[in-house]
């Protein structure tokens, strides 16, 4: 999706600026510098925002919010929590968590890239 255009629900282009189309972020990763570029971060530091919530499109079943995970971050006192699924299959397309130590590509990638 990296470099589509943003439209509304309408099917009308979203505009960055007066003259400039918004576009989808190159990847998930992509969020943190497009609200660095919006202006969006330094926006949400003058607020009185605690903590923000952020989950790829991608992933359908996300509960928005999420009480628990919030509460869970809360109470360990976390920067960061992330909430994932063991994967039941090699080739299974998900993300991937893992240490530096125990890195090694050949599991991680599925057969079509090997």
């Amino acid at each position: 999706l990296a470099d589509l255009p943003l439209l509304d629900a309408k099917g009308r282009y979203l505009l960055r600026t007066k003259n400039e189309i918004s576009r989808y972020p190159s990847g998930t990763g992509g969020v943190f510098s497009a609200l660095r570029e919006s202006g969006a971060l330094s926006d949400i530091k003058r607020r009185p925002i605690e903590y923000l919530f952020l989950s790829g499109a991608e992933n359908l079943l996300t509960r928005v919010a999420d009480p628990m995970l919030i509460g869970y971050l809360i109470q360990c006192h976390a920067d960061v929590v992330v909430k994932c699924v063991t994967r039941r299959h090699i080739v299974d397309p998900l993300g991937v968590f893992c240490s530096m130590q125990e890195f090694n590509p050949d599991t991680l990638a599925g057969p079509e890239s090997r």
